[in-house]
Protein backbone atom coordinates (compact mmCIF):
# COMPACT_ATOMS: atom_id res chain seq x y z
CA UNK A 1 0.00 0.00 0.00
CA UNK A 2 1.45 3.45 -0.71
CA UNK A 3 -0.31 4.41 2.30
CA UNK A 4 1.05 2.58 5.06
CA UNK A 5 3.63 0.11 3.26
CA UNK A 6 1.32 -3.00 3.94
CA UNK A 7 0.56 -5.90 1.99
CA UNK A 8 -2.56 -5.15 -0.50
CA UNK A 9 -4.84 -8.03 -1.06
CA UNK A 10 -8.59 -9.13 -1.87
CA UNK A 11 -10.59 -9.48 0.84
CA UNK A 12 -10.84 -13.31 0.84
CA UNK A 13 -8.63 -16.07 2.37
CA UNK A 14 -6.03 -17.49 0.69
CA UNK A 15 -4.88 -21.45 1.05
CA UNK A 16 -3.13 -21.63 4.56
CA UNK A 17 -4.17 -18.29 5.71
CA UNK A 18 -6.86 -18.09 8.53
CA UNK A 19 -10.52 -17.65 8.44
CA UNK A 20 -11.25 -14.20 10.70
CA UNK A 21 -12.92 -15.30 14.17
CA UNK A 22 -15.72 -13.25 13.43
CA UNK A 23 -16.50 -15.34 10.32
CA UNK A 24 -15.92 -18.56 12.27
CA UNK A 25 -17.84 -17.84 15.20
CA UNK A 26 -20.92 -16.97 12.56
CA UNK A 27 -20.53 -20.11 10.49
CA UNK A 28 -20.79 -22.05 14.24
CA UNK A 29 -24.09 -20.52 14.95
CA UNK A 30 -25.44 -20.91 11.47
CA UNK A 31 -24.49 -24.76 11.62
CA UNK A 32 -26.15 -24.91 14.93
CA UNK A 33 -29.49 -23.48 13.39
CA UNK A 34 -29.63 -25.57 9.99
CA UNK A 35 -32.12 -28.48 9.12
CA UNK A 36 -29.58 -29.63 6.79
CA UNK A 37 -25.75 -29.46 5.32
CA UNK A 38 -25.25 -29.30 1.34
CA UNK A 39 -21.79 -29.09 0.05
CA UNK A 40 -21.13 -28.51 -3.50
CA UNK A 41 -18.17 -28.82 -5.64
CA UNK A 42 -14.95 -29.18 -3.15
CA UNK A 43 -12.79 -31.75 -1.65
CA UNK A 44 -12.76 -30.06 1.95
CA UNK A 45 -9.20 -30.36 1.63
CA UNK A 46 -8.69 -26.73 4.05
CA UNK A 47 -9.30 -27.63 7.38
CA UNK A 48 -11.79 -24.24 7.23
CA UNK A 49 -14.44 -25.83 4.88
CA UNK A 50 -14.20 -29.30 6.49
CA UNK A 51 -14.39 -27.86 10.08
CA UNK A 52 -17.97 -27.19 9.04
CA UNK A 53 -18.83 -30.75 8.13
CA UNK A 54 -17.65 -32.36 11.40
CA UNK A 55 -19.85 -29.21 13.07
CA UNK A 56 -22.85 -30.77 11.17
CA UNK A 57 -21.84 -34.05 11.63
CA UNK A 58 -21.56 -33.40 15.79
CA UNK A 59 -24.85 -31.61 15.56
CA UNK A 60 -26.58 -34.63 13.61
CA UNK A 61 -27.44 -33.01 10.86
CA UNK A 62 -28.17 -34.36 7.71
CA UNK A 63 -25.40 -34.09 4.92
CA UNK A 64 -25.39 -33.88 1.70
CA UNK A 65 -22.52 -33.84 -1.06
CA UNK A 66 -22.68 -33.52 -5.08
CA UNK A 67 -19.08 -33.73 -5.73
CA UNK A 68 -16.87 -35.39 -8.68
CA UNK A 69 -13.93 -37.01 -6.36
CA UNK A 70 -13.44 -38.03 -2.79
CA UNK A 71 -13.20 -36.16 -0.02
CA UNK A 72 -11.96 -36.00 3.11
CA UNK A 73 -15.61 -35.73 4.37
CA UNK A 74 -16.70 -38.52 2.83
CA UNK A 75 -17.55 -40.94 5.83
CA UNK A 76 -19.37 -38.12 7.67
CA UNK A 77 -21.79 -37.76 4.62
CA UNK A 78 -25.44 -39.30 4.61
CA UNK A 79 -25.89 -38.94 0.67
CA UNK A 80 -23.63 -38.82 -1.79
CA UNK A 81 -23.73 -37.52 -5.37
CA UNK A 82 -21.06 -37.95 -7.37
CA UNK A 83 -20.99 -35.62 -10.45
CA UNK A 84 -20.42 -31.95 -11.74
CA UNK A 85 -22.85 -29.29 -9.47
CA UNK A 86 -22.93 -27.97 -13.14
CA UNK A 87 -24.95 -31.49 -14.51
CA UNK A 88 -26.49 -32.68 -11.42
CA UNK A 89 -27.99 -29.27 -9.93
CA UNK A 90 -30.24 -28.74 -13.28
CA UNK A 91 -31.42 -32.24 -12.86
CA UNK A 92 -32.73 -31.63 -9.54
CA UNK A 93 -34.26 -28.80 -10.54
CA UNK A 94 -36.21 -30.05 -13.14
CA UNK A 95 -37.43 -32.60 -11.51
CA UNK A 96 -38.75 -30.93 -8.08
CA UNK A 97 -39.77 -28.02 -9.72
CA UNK A 98 -42.72 -29.89 -11.69
CA UNK A 99 -43.48 -30.74 -8.10
CA UNK A 100 -43.56 -27.13 -6.84
CA UNK A 101 -40.91 -28.61 -4.35
CA UNK A 102 -38.71 -25.50 -4.54
CA UNK A 103 -40.80 -22.68 -4.71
Amino acid sequence: CDNCGGILKPYIVFFGDNVPHDKVQNVKANVESLDALLILGTTLSTFSAYRIVLQAFDAKKPIAMVNIGETRGDKLINLRIKGRCGDVLPKIWQLNASKDFLR
